[in-house]
Order: C-alpha cells, then sequence, then structure tokens
C-alpha cells in the first residue's frame, strides 16, 4: 500500500491547518508506534505497546504547540473497503482492508481510532483516498484522562482469517495481526 500524499501531510490539509500555519505534527513521547509509556494523564506504562500513532497536537510556523482541532476531519489514507466499525473508549475504530494483497496473501489494512463514523459509513463501503470517513470523537460525557485524538495503525491481516480478528486484543497476535510503523504514512 502505498500513499500518494503523506498521512500527516492530508490530514493537516483536510481540516485547513496549512492555513493556520502548520508546521509539522508534535509527538509527545508515548504517541509513537511501539511505544510503553503513556502520554495522557499521569502516565504510567501501558498494558501493551502502542498499536500505531497518536495525531493531537501540531507545531505553528511560531513554534507553537497547537491542538488537533475538536472534532477533526478523517481522511481514508487510501482507498479500500470498510471491513470493521466497532466501539473504542472513546468513539469508534474503523479498519479499512487495501489494495493489493501481499503475494503471500496477508492483507493491508488501516485503523482510524478514537472517531465517530460519517452516518453513510457502514461495513462494506468502498472509500477513496482523502474520502471523509470520519470525525475525532470529542469529549466523552463524563471527564477522562485522555483527551480527543485520533488513532492510526497500519497491520497486515493472516490470509486466512476474516475481518471479525481485526480487534485491538488482536493487535499483538503476530500469527494472525502484523502490526507496521505508520512512519512512512506520516511522515514528510
Amino acid at each position: 500500500m502505498a500513499a500518494a500524499e503523506t498521512y500527516g501531510t492530508l490530514l493537516a490539509r483536510t481540516n485547513g491547518l496549512k492555513g493556520a500555519g502548520f508546521t509539522a505534527w508534535c509527538f509527545l513521547p508515548g504517541m509513537g508506534f511501539g511505544a510503553t509509556e503513556q502520554w495522557w494523564g499521569r502516565g504510567g506504562i501501558r498494558p501493551a505497546s502502542h498499536e500505531g500513532v497518536d495525531f493531537r497536537l501540531y507545531l505553528d510556523a511560531n513554534g507553537k504547540e497547537r491542538e488537533l482541532p475538536a472534532r477533526a476531519l478523517v481522511p481514508a489514507a487510501a482507498a479500500g473497503r470498510v471491513v470493521r466499525i466497532q466501539p473504542d473508549f472513546l468513539g469508534h475504530t474503523i479498519w479499512l482492508r487495501h489494495a493489493p494483497t501481499d503475494p503471500d496473501g496477508w492483507r493491508h489494512h488501516t485503523a482510524y481510532g478514537h472517531v465517530v463514523p460519517v452516518p453513510e459509513l457502514v461495513v462494506g463501503s468502498t472509500v477513496a483516498a482523502g474520502e471523509i470517513i470520519a470525525r475525532v470523537a470529542g469529549p466523552p460525557p463524563r471527564p477522562a484522562a485522555v483527551p480527543p485524538h485520533l488513532h492510526f495503525t497500519v497491520a497486515r491481516l493472516a490470509p486466512a482469517l476474516s475481518a471479525d480478528h481485526l480487534s485491538w486484543a488482536n493487535a499483538h497476535q503476530s500469527a494472525i495481526m502484523q502490526l507496521i510503523d505508520p512512519q512512512a504514512f506520516f511522515s514528510d
């Protein structure tokens, strides 16, 4: 799966951040792929290493740290088909399957966590690269230690397994799902 435009650039452009002086995404310790520490609340250790990256902060032209706007638009990183939408602790996670399949049969997927899907998005929907599939979920009804943000994951699913196996509980079972460092999909 190749991205014509990096995901970070696409996310910034889609939300008009370039006009707001966007220069780069800012990732706190714990927001990156494989991180074991928590970046929210009082910190601490995650129960498992981080499965992707968390988009929440960016730097403007003056070097000032800014937050991704409330309920920011979430574009699809590449063309694909919605194969699963599941609740998560801040909203929902949308899983997209992308072509082509690897020569060994593993299928590429992207996941967009802590979002509110657009109303017309359902399992089976086909989406184009850059198409708006969701908004970042707003703050939960009760105070939470985790601020709103977009979690982005890139993974491969074993050939014999169905989309039902796409879940955060299975993300660390390398025999069925292989996590890929999303750095290539969001860095410039």
